[in-house]
């Protein structure tokens, strides 16, 4: 660990420990009493809390840009009054909202401030397709200032040479480097397609060696791509969503800077399975064959996601916050609360935003 990211750890610890921590237990709200360290660039908290009359309820897995695909949303729609009804319909206190450059530049304050939650903005980055021959890393990642994280989707996407990007050392070993810089955690859209540009066990390696920098598999690394180079029946999906899950749960128990989010739940039906229930049962029937004390560990590595508002239907109760809270209450049982986890997502940012969301 440097020099600046021992003095970032106590600073964090002095404040919450001090004076932050007890004006943070007298609003009500709960606060990290001790930290202990997973990575060594971030301090991934061991949270200690007191009871609160507000819990908190983090969506973890946002987006904010007008969709293509008129299915989900019209042209018109108000991401505003989008995300109002979000907060207000399901709950939400706090919202991971990935956001391109123009949304930035559009959105970011109103999101934080007309909503009634707390916007966490990450910059969202496509790979592998305005780029192919990537890895020169864009100009518009240099926008740290009022990201608290970095969201990227690489793409299935051939380069010149016919090869399909991945997302290895050598496409995205420079944006590893730049997260640990400042000390940023690293949203990755995974699933478990081939050809595969980012699957779990790949993501798990880029982490292993960046031990510095927090990575976050979303989807489980279980949702299929949505550009779908290769059919599967869904027999055949089947297996190869039961080996990936069970392949994924036990790499985010092993690899202490590797986390996962939740986002579509069920969103294979009707193209991979019959069951529109099938991916929560199968991360039911995977933590069923896990011991109680990986069970509760591997909670702590997880976060609950909607793909709101963009890739989210309203009218079926699959695509909302409270069907996913229920199924990991039911899968989880007392190891899971919705304040402890959203907790454990907001230790993975720097301090000057863990303090602002807290």
């Amino acid at each position: 660990m440097t020099k600046k990211n021992q003095k970032q750890v106590l600073n964090r610890r002095k404040f919450l420990q001090g004076a932050g921590g007890v004006a943070l237990g007298a609003a009500g709200l709960p606060y990290i009493m001790s930290c202990s360290g997973t990575g060594k660039t971030q301090t991934v908290a061991t949270w200690t809390k007191l009871k609160s009359s507000k819990p908190m309820r983090l969506d973890s897995h946002t987006h904010i840009f007008y969709a293509k695909n008129q299915a989900y949303r019209p042209w018109n729609w108000d991401v505003i009054e989008c995300m109002r009804e979000h907060v207000a319909e399901q709950g939400v206190t706090h919202f991971v909202a990935l956001m391109r450059d123009k949304e930035f530049e559009k959105y970011a304050y109103r999101l934080d401030h007309e909503c009634g939650a707390r916007c966490i903005p990450f910059h969202w980055i496509n790979v592998g397709k305005a780029q192919p021959d990537w890895p020169e890393l864009p100009e518009t990642f240099s926008l740290t200032g009022t990201a608290a994280g970095i969201k990227i989707h690489p793409r299935q996407t051939k380069s010149k040479d016919g090869s399909f990007f991945r997302a290895t050392e050598e496409t995205v070993g420079k944006v590893c480097d730049e997260a640990e810089k400042v000390g940023k955690p690293l949203l990755f859209h995974t699933d478990a397609d081939e050809p595969n540009p980012c699957s779990v066990p790949m993501l798990a390696e880029l982490a292993i060696n960046h031990p510095d920098t927090n990575f976050i598999a979303a989807h489980l690394g279980v949702y299929g791509q949505e550009y779908y180079i290769k059919e599967y029946t869904p027999q055949e999906y089947a297996k190869i969503a039961e080996a990936a899950m069970k392949e994924n749960l036990q790499l985010f128990l092993d690899t202490k800077n590797l986390y996962g989010d939740t986002a579509i739940f069920g969103s294979c039906f009707p193209a991979r399975s019959p069951d529109p229930d099938f991916r929560s049962k199968l991360l039911a029937r995977t933590v069923g064959t896990f011991s109680a004390a990986a069970r509760k560990t591997l909670i702590g590595k997880l976060f609950i996601g909607t793909d709101y508002p963009c890739f989210y239907v309203a009218d079926n109760p699959r695509s909302k916050y409270p069907y996913q809270v229920e199924r990991m209450r039911a899968i989880f049982k007392e190891d899971f609360d919705e304040t402890q986890m959203a907790l454990n997502f907001i230790s993975l940012l720097p301090e000057e935003f863990a303090r602002k969301y807290l």
